[in-house]
C-alpha cells in the first residue's frame, strides 16, 4: 500500500474521495482496464518508467490478495 502511495502521489485512504480505498481504485482500474500510467503522480511529470510502474502494481495485487495464502511470503 505504501508503494502504491509513493506511486501515485495519493493517499491510501481518502474520505474526499469516491472510491475512498487507494487500493480498490486500482484495482477498478485493472477492471476497466483503464492504462495504469493515469495511476502515476501527476508530479512526476511523465518522468518514470512505465514498466516499473506496471510492476508495482502488479506486486499491489500480489501482496494485498484477499487469500492470505497467495500473498507472497517474502
Amino acid at each position: 500500500v505504501v508503494v502504491l502511495e509513493i506511486v501515485s502521489g495519493l493517499k491510501a485512504v481518502d474520505f474526499r474521495q469516491l472510491e475512498v480505498l487507494l487500493v480498490n481504485k486500482v484495482h477498478e482500474f485493472e477492471v476497466r482496464k483503464r492504462p495504469l500510467e493515469a495511476l502515476a503522480d501527476v508530479g512526476l511529470n511523465g518522468e518514470y518508467n512505465l514498466k516499473e510502474l506496471i510492476r508495482l502494481v502488479s506486486l499491489r495485487a500480489a501482496c494485498t490478495h484477499s487469500d492470505p495464502k497467495l500473498r507472497p511470503s517474502t
